[in-house]
């Protein structure tokens, strides 16, 4: 039997019902529209998702994982584009326009039921909940798919404690940890599939309202470990002075170098921002250091992330998970072998490019057999050197 995870993302639908979102509420149906669609408010969500949500995401496992991400028919083209741009860079990604006489729920157990008769016979998943501004921890997939077993069907999921962040001027401003059973971010619930059996599917919304799910399903509340972060800004509904003077209490503060343990793609370096949404990902070393290139000397070297940044001649190796290549941030190009030992950066390819051999999120770089088949193995000096063998530390991590 297969086991998968489905998150389902809530995008800016605009919908009837008006009930579903606190911008709808007290508006009348015109009103609810131009208020979900103003410019200053999508240019917010459309940052939020692509710097904190889709990076989050980008963690979990791609061949267990499917991200269905719903958002309205009728959003402004601009937007809407930039949504589908996402989709086109990564294949477990896929964009749903909901057309506002539809039924939100129907339309998401509708999708399930075609992605589920392309994974097989059988299958036991997660569907998971997330709007379009809020991050789920490094740790969050392993952690459900320990739950994603027959044993578990019928049981929702509830990781209850994670980080609320003030969210402002384009920059967290500050975390408290929190604690809430059957909040809404990340509820999960186990189901099982079976092919034939039926015509359609159920998920994590079809069970109601999330304060309430304990009396349509039985519920786990792991509380163990912090499992996400709820976005806290001026658009959204908490946002306010309480919010603030509790970010402010020093028995709620929380460091932000402790909420980068767990969400590293938080980093501030302006650098991590511009590649997280090109299908790019840092090679880390076993080491805690980056790969880099120095095109001064065609050489490839490991450094900390400081001594890179003040370097001018050092650029960040990324992997590029589409093209299955390195190349280097914010440059054209790959790079490629010159001869066993050394790579050279080169606009367009006309030489064997490094390989790779990937499991999960673990990469072993190695040359083709034709160049001697050396892996890359990274010395404690700083230096990369090939090796014929590849041990199990001499694997490296791709870091978002």
């Amino acid at each position: 039997m297969k086991r998968h995870v489905f998150v389902l993302v809530r995008y800016s639908v605009l919908t009837h019902h008006r009930g579903a979102w606190v911008i709808g509420r007290d508006n009348d149906f015109d009103e609810y529209k131009k208020k979900l669609f103003e410019d200053e408010r999508l240019k917010l969500h459309t940052k939020l998702f692509k710097t904190v949500t889709l990076p989050s995401l980008l963690k979990m496992e791609k061949k267990n994982t499917t991200v269905l991400v719903f958002t309205s028919s009728e959003m402004p083209a601009k937007y809407l584009n930039e949504i589908k741009e996402i989709e086109l860079k990564f294949e477990n990604f896929k964009v749903i326009e909901v057309d506002v006489s539809q039924s939100l729920t129907k339309v998401m157990q509708d999708k399930l039921l075609g992605e589920l008769g392309k994974l097989g016979e059988e299958v036991c998943y997660a569907s998971v909940r997330l709007d379009d501004d809020d991050a789920l921890a490094d740790e969050f997939y392993v952690s459900l798919f320990k739950y994603v077993d027959p044993s578990f069907v019928g049981h929702s999921i509830s990781f209850s404690k994670g980080y609320a962040g003030l969210y402002e001027n384009g920059s967290y401003k500050g975390f408290y940890v929190q604690n809430y059973p059957k909040l809404a971010l990340g509820l999960s619930h186990i189901h099982h599939y079976r092919k034939g059996e039926e015509k359609e599917v159920s998920s994590i919304y079809s069970l109601g309202g999330h304060t309430r799910i304990d009396e349509k399903a039985p519920i786990i509340i792991d509380s163990r470990k912090s499992m996400y972060i709820r976005t806290i800004h001026e658009a959204s509904d908490m946002y306010g002075s309480k919010i603030k003077s509790k970010v402010e209490l020093e028995r709620n503060k929380v460091t932000h170098e402790e909420v980068f343990e767990k969400f590293w793609f938080l980093n501030k370096k302006e650098i991590l921002n511009k590649v997280l949404v090109s299908g790019k990902a840092f090679v880390k070393t076993h080491h805690n250091t980056f790969l880099c290139f120095s095109k001064k000397s065609d050489t490839v070297f490991h450094y900390d992330f400081q001594k890179i940044e003040k370097s001018s001649d050092l650029f960040f190796i990324l992997y590029d998970m589409m093209a299955g290549k390195l190349c280097i941030n914010n440059v054209d190009g790959w790079l490629e072998i010159k001869k066993k030992g050394k790579v050279r950066f080169v606009t367009v390819p006309d030489l064997e490019v490094l390989l790779n051999k990937e499991s999960g999120i673990i990469l072993k770089m190695q040359f083709d057999e034709m160049h001697g088949g050396a892996f890359l193995s990274a010395s404690r000096s700083g230096t990369v050197r090939f090796v014929e063998h590849c041990k199990a530390w001499e694997n490296f991590l791709l870091t978002f």
